[in-house]
């Protein structure tokens, strides 16, 4: 859940890069000018870095969500059977002398 709301929170992330370097002529982010090694790469590696950025955030985000509901539901099982167990675990003693004929 901490994962999938991390990436939740970045996902507008490079679509803020890209507005302000780009439109407002900002320079681009300390890290972002380390992973691509210039501080004004060319337009094609650049929209390279935000898409990966993007696809990486949403697989992460995915990936999140899936271990979320992977547990939630593991969690739902255990306590359905616990309850089951609880309500319907132990036989009935049965007695060899009913008096209901049976």
């Amino acid at each position: 859940m901490l994962i999938e709301t991390a990436m939740s929170l970045a996902a507008p992330w490079p679509l803020k890069v890209v507005l302000d370097s780009v439109f407002a002529s900002r320079p681009l982010p300390a890290f972002l000018v380390w992973l691509l090694g210039t501080s004004s790469p060319d337009p094609f590696t650049f929209l390279f870095a935000i898409v990966g950025a993007t696809v990486t955030i949403a697989l992460l985000q995915a990936a999140g969500a899936y271990i979320n509901e992977y547990y939630a539901a593991g969690i739902g099982q255990r306590i359905a059977h616990d309850l089951r167990q609880s309500v319907y675990g132990s036989p009935c003693p049965t007695t060899t002398g009913s008096k209901s004929g049976r």
